[in-house]
């Protein structure tokens, strides 16, 4: 399946309500009041872009980032993120970050570059202290900053 094409059906992934079968009690929410990540487009096909708003949970990385790295490392066999943790980015939930730990593992080798923008400090400490484990690139910027982050990624 083309990038482009897999970028498009992410895009619309939310219905217009949904319920996770996983926490019936949380109230269902319409796809564009959900905080969620969200995939970047117009970029290369080995350039994988996300942007956080609000409270990343589990299931924005099932739907979201890990279908799209699967993807993406079909056709190539190192792949480039673009990570851009917004204003309005807050954090993530516990299941959110166990995810993000299993996809770290499963792919940890997978990767040439990462650019990590945001303006929180606490998660560019975190970058700048464990960037260093991460066997491809990794540089953080500020969010004003994000055009320079995209043409680090994709050059």
């Amino acid at each position: 399946m083309p990038a482009q094409r897999l970028a498009v059906m992410l895009r619309y992934r939310v219905n217009a309500q949904r319920r996770s079968p996983n926490r019936p009690w949380e109230p269902e929410t319409s796809g564009e009041d959900r905080d969620m990540l969200e995939l970047i487009q117009d970029l290369p096909d080995n350039v994988i872009g996300v942007r956080a708003s609000g409270e990343v949970d589990d299931d924005d990385y099932e739907d979201v980032l890990v279908p799209a790295i699967q993807a993406s490392l079909q056709d190539h066999d190192k792949i480039r993120l673009l990570y851009v943790l917004g204003a309005e980015f807050t954090g993530y939930d516990a299941d959110a970050m166990w995810d993000d730990v299993k996809l770290g593992m499963r792919t940890f080798n997978s990767y040439e570059r990462i650019a990590v923008v945001t303006d929180a400090p606490w998660m560019r400490r975190s970058v700048k202290a464990f960037g260093w484990l991460m066997p491809g690139d990794v540089n953080v910027y500020h969010l004003d900053a994000i055009d320079e982050a995209r043409d680090w990624v994709t050059g």
